[in-house]
Parts: structure tokens; sequence; C-alpha cells
């Protein structure tokens, strides 16, 4: 199976270090398609895989990932759509970015709309996904990328893609916020700064391992805690 990924950012490498790291695919059946030719280079030492700065290699994938800016995807999608074969599932992290808009600017039916997260990066992540027109084999290959990077839910419907962004995909900054205001906190009151980042990460790390193990509602763990 080919594997190209257009777009070698922050996601875009994080699906390529997984997908290598997990086996999915071997090195020479992955294809990163940058503009930047030094972030390539990088990578290209780090992982084994073949480069590109141009699109006429992705004729030859079975699947296509999208990484790069929404903002990017209309201007980028006038070249790209002489590469991209009718067979080819197309995989899009675009945030806001519809199916209709994908189908249109590629002229491709086989489409996935996914929205990850950061953790994703230590194999942790959370995604949500929804797709059309592709065949149950697609969707387990949808699976076995997905389960790389961590967790993984099938949508019923593309509209609550949206609503996956809202809590998964902008979820962490929510909660290292909360973490950065808990150590700074924990250092006003005394504590240093190791201290406090010790205290705060194992105090999320268990709460969450509990929530997970425990089969009582979140209210009722909180109220554990909140009692008299």
């Amino acid at each position: 199976m080919n594997i190209s990924i257009l777009g070698a950012g922050v996601m875009g490498s994080i699906f390529a270090r997984q997908l290598i790291a997990h086996h999915v695919i071997s090195p020479d059946e992955l294809l990163l398609i940058d503009l930047d030719e030094e972030k390539l280079k990088s990578l290209q030492s780090e992982l084994g895989c073949r480069v590109s700065v141009s699109y006429n290699a992705i004729a030859e994938s079975d699947v296509l990932l999208l990484a790069i800016k929404p903002q990017q995807f209309v201007s980028t999608a006038e070249e790209l759509c002489k590469y991209v074969a009718t067979t080819t599932v197309v995989l899009s992290i675009l945030a806001g970015t519809k199916i209709a808009t994908i189908r249109e600017c590629l002229s491709c039916e086989k489409i996935v709309r996914i929205m990850p997260n950061t953790p994703a990066k230590v194999g942790c992540g959370m995604s949500g996904w929804y797709g059309e027109n592709i065949s149950a084999e697609e969707e387990q290959i949808v699976h076995a990328i997905l389960k790389t990077t961590g967790h993984s839910i099938q949508l019923a419907s593309e509209g609550l893609i949206d609503s996956v962004t809202a809590i998964s995909g902008s979820g962490p900054a929510y909660v290292f916020y909360f973490m950065e205001q808990m150590v700074g906190e924990a250092v006003a009151l005394g504590l240093s700064s190791e201290q406090a980042r010790v205290l705060v990460l194992e105090t999320f790390l268990g709460a969450t391992e509990l929530a997970k193990l425990s089969h009582e509602e979140l209210a009722v763990l909180r109220a554990n805690v909140t009692s008299k």
C-alpha cells in the first residue's frame, strides 16, 4: 500500500512517524510532499521515506493524506487534481473543509474527513472521522492508520466532525492551559517549578486513569473529592 502525505508540518510528520513506527507501511511506501526542502531532507533522513516537492508521484498512491493548512487547499488543488486517481482514498485533516469542497476541487469520490489532535505525537491521540464512498476494506485501512496515533471513533454524519473539532480537536489546548495555570498557582504557593509540574501532571494522569477504569459517572467521581 502506497501512502502520500501532502504537508510535512506538525500533523503530517506525526502521521508519517507513526505509520513507520507501527509498521503499517514500509518507508519506501511512504511519500512526503512539501515545498520546504530542508524539512523534507530531515524527515527523509529520519524515516527513510520518499520525498518530493512536486505532486506527480501522487498518481501512484492508494491513500492520500491532506495535511496542509485549510486556507491553502483550494489554490493547491488546482495543480493537485491532475494527479489524484479516481481509485485513491483521500484522507483530509483540514479543519472546516467539507467533503463536497474536496470532491469538487479534486474530482474524487473516496473521501474521509478526520479530526485528530496533537497527543497523536505520543500515540495517545483521539480522532473522529467520517467517510463517503469507501468500501469496508477501505474503512479498515482508515482504522489501521488512525490506530497508529491512538484511538478513533467513526461518526454517523459529516456534521459531527465540527463537534469533534470543538471537543477533542481543540480540547488539548484547554487541558494544557488548565495545567499551566495550576503549575503557576502551585509555584505561587511555595512549591518549586519541578515539584509543581510533577504534582499537576500526575494529578491529571491519575484522574484520567481513574475515570477510565471506574464504572462511576464523572459527576460521582467529582463529588467524591468535593464532599464535605
